[in-house]
C-alpha cells in the first residue's frame, strides 16, 4: 500500500484557558484525503470537540516533517474558520517545521522557533505523488512563495523569495532558527517555556 505523510493533529491538551495542539507526521493511506475541504472538516470537528472554541488562546506546537498541501491548507482554514477563527492563536516551531508544513507560516498568527528548531524548504519538484502533484508543481511552488513572502513583509525583511527558490538546489535549503528569524519566516526566537508564559 502506498503511504504518503500528512500533516495533522497529533494531541491536544488543555492548560487552564489555552488549547494546545501538537502538530506531528504521521503515516496515512493517501486515498483517504481526497481534498483540503474534506481535511478542513475533519480538524474543526477535532478541534471543536476538544473545547477549541470555548478557550481564550489555541498554542499549536509544530514538529513535522511535512505531507499533504491539502492538509496543511485544510488545518489553516479550520484554524481561521468559524468559532475558532476568533480565538488568539500563536504557533511554535519545537523541533523541524519541513516541506508543506511551513505553508503554516501563511497562518496570520504570531509563529515562533525554538532555539534547536530547523526549517526545510524546497521546491515543489521535490515531492513525491499527493497532493503538490495534483496542485501542479508550479502552482505549489507559487503558493509557498506567496506564504513565505506575506510572513517576511510583516516582519520587515525583503526576500526575494523567486530568486531564493530559483536558486536553491534540488535537495532545497535548511534553515536554523537564526536564519529562518533572518529571512523573515518567524516573528522570533523563543524556548518552550518563554512561550508557555507568554
Amino acid at each position: 500500500m502506498a503511504m504518503t505523510s500528512e500533516v495533522r493533529i497529533k494531541r491536544m491538551l488543555m492548560k487552564q484557558s489555552t488549547m494546545q495542539m501538537e502538530i506531528a507526521s504521521v503515516p496515512v493511506d493517501p486515498k483517504r484525503l481526497r481534498n483540503q475541504k474534506e481535511y478542513m472538516n475533519r480538524c474543526v470537528d477535532q478541534i471543536m470537540q476538544a473545547g477549541g472554541d470555548t478557550v481564550e488562546k489555541i498554542d499549536i506546537l509544530v514538529d513535522s516533517c511535512g505531507g499533504s498541501v491539502h492538509s496543511v491548507l485544510g488545518l489553516i482554514h479550520a484554524l481561521n474558520s468559524g468559532k475558532i477563527g476568533r480565538v488568539e492563536k500563536r504557533v511554535l516551531i519545537t523541533g523541524m517545521c519541513a516541506s508543506a508544513a511551513t505553508l503554516l507560516t501563511g497562518i496570520g498568527c504570531p509563529l515562533y522557533i525554538t532555539p534547536t528548531g530547523r526549517m526545510h524548504i524546497h521546491t515543489a519538484r521535490r515531492a513525491d505523488g499527493g497532493a503538490a502533484t495534483r496542485l501542479g508543481a508550479s502552482s505549489t511552488t507559487r503558493l509557498m512563495i506567496s506564504c513565505y513572502r506575506g510572513r517576511s513583509k510583516k516582519n520587515g525583511v525583503k526576500t526575494n523569495w523567486k530568486r531564493y527558490f530559483r536558486e536553491m538546489d534540488e535537495l532545497g535549503v535548511y534553515l536554523s532558527a537564526a536564519e529562518a528569524e533572518a529571512v523573515g519566516l518567524v516573528d522570533g526566537i523563543l524556548t518552550r517555556s518563554e512561550f508557555e508564559k507568554g
